[in-house]
């Protein structure tokens, strides 16, 4: 590890650093528009009140930040951002706002709030204590209104859409070491089935996908020193549970072949193919032993950094960007207890985004012979090609209504390929290596 790497985020403490930051542009003009950041505030347990979540912007390109609402409660749980709209769950509330007027679109009363996730129209939102009952409320997206509630085996945490099947992280709180995922059919309204992880002090808590497996994170208890990781295959059923000599913490993002998430109070990866450690420091712990915290993270895929909300939740906050090889790039004040982040990609109207691409998905990558396109929702007539990097193209196909099709290239040689998959509304390209 290079000293800047070591030396970055201690130095980040004591200063805002005012070097430039441009977002770059990635294939299609898709950008980074703004980082949206909800502040906690200080945890106040009597009256009167003074210090309440607070809503903030972040534009890379200038450097500049603001406040932009204040939510009247007293923490943040969760927070995505998809198409220009953020929703924002605060211990009490689920709000919406338009992110181009930073206007707040809707509003609901609610409780025992976790994680959220967007499934087409519906907004996911998994619970805890204080609730007992229904742990699985979806709201309508567009005014936040109530569609469904359904009964999980625990305590939801953190959720993961695939096809039209939410798979939502389940505990039994404080003191029921148990650890399922309840896998729920969105179009039914119903728990299909639940997989049954046994017992772990470790907290199931966040969950990611990964072409058609599903990885769960187990959180280590604080003063633990082993991890764990969940891997399901939707396909044929299996999991298998990975135990790791290393703390593991919150989830951060996917990207190719790479789990980023917590690791011994920092952030590392972890080659999912593989289910190793790569890096245990690419980012370094900021100072956990004097309680200071990495307390959320996004990654921007498209310029390959973090952002890294950390603090001591009491007297300061400061966002913390870094490249993926965990240098220091700038960094920017917040609030307190800085819990929740996520970036607002944009494109383009008719070019894809991370949504619409996220509608294809290939495995396995790399591939020897035989790679397998997944489509995910998506019906009609489906265009495909498969180019190299020269633009060279070696075949094109059409297919209708399948969920998935199978491409064979045992007879090319070695190298990076692109497949192309075109709907009369979009296209969108996977990057694939022959091996």
């Amino acid at each position: 590890m290079t000293n800047n790497r070591k030396n970055w985020l201690y130095i980040s403490l004591l200063t805002i650093a005012i070097c430039s930051v441009t977002s770059t542009y990635a294939q299609k003009n898709e950008w980074v528009e703004q980082v949206i950041i909800a502040n906690g505030g200080r945890m106040e347990t009597t009256p009167p009140f003074l210090d309440y979540v607070t809503m903030q912007y972040y534009l890379p390109g200038t450097q500049s930040s603001g406040i932009f609402d204040t939510i009247r409660t007293q923490s943040v749980q969760d927070m995505v951002v998809s198409y220009g709209l953020a929703y924002v769950a605060a211990q009490d509330s689920i709000v919406k706002y338009n992110l181009d007027t930073y206007e707040r679109l809707a509003a609901v009363k609610d409780s025992g709030l976790s994680r959220i996730a967007l499934y087409k129209d519906l907004l996911l939102v998994s619970k805890k204590f204080p609730s007992v009952y229904y742990f699985l409320e979806a709201l309508h997206a567009p005014d936040l209104t109530t569609s469904f509630r359904l009964q999980l085996p625990g305590e939801a945490a953190g959720i993961a859409v695939l096809y039209d099947s939410a798979y939502i992280a389940c505990n039994g709180g404080s003191t029921n070491p148990m650890a399922k995922i309840a896998v729920v059919n969105l179009k039914s309204k119903t728990v299909k089935r639940v997989i049954d992880l046994g017992t772990s002090t470790n907290i199931i808590h966040d969950i990611y996908t990964y072409g058609n497996y599903i990885i769960a994170i187990f959180r280590t208890p604080e003063n633990g020193t082993t991890g764990n990781l969940a891997i399901s295959n939707i396909l044929n059923g299996q999991t298998n549970l990975y135990n790791f000599s290393v703390s593991l913490g919150k989830g951060v993002d996917v990207y190719n072949d790479l789990l980023f998430l917590g690791i011994n109070n920092g952030i590392g990866s972890i080659n999912i193919p593989n289910h190793a450690i790569v890096d245990t420091t690419i980012i370094p712990d900021p100072g956990f032993v004097n309680h200071i915290y990495i307390t959320r993270s996004d990654f921007d895929y498209i310029n390959e950094r973090f952002y890294m909300n950390i603090g001591n939740n009491t007297t300061f906050g400061i966002c913390g960007v870094a490249t993926v090889t965990g240098d220091s790039v700038t960094t920017f004040a917040t609030g307190l207890a800085a819990e929740a982040i996520a970036i607002d990609f944009r494109t383009p109207v008719g070019v894809e985004n991370k949504a619409i691409s996220e509608k294809v998905s290939i495995y396995p990558n790399p591939v020897t012979d035989k790679v397998t396109l997944f489509f995910h929702d998506l019906s009609g007539e489906k265009q495909i090609s498969l180019v190299d990097v020269m633009g060279r193209e070696y075949l094109r196909f059409s297919t209708r209504n399948e969920d998935k099709s199978a491409v064979e290239l045992d007879q090319l040689p070695q190298g990076v390929y692109f497949l192309n998959v075109q709907t009369s509304q979009f296209s969108t390209s996977k990057k694939i290596i022959r091996k």
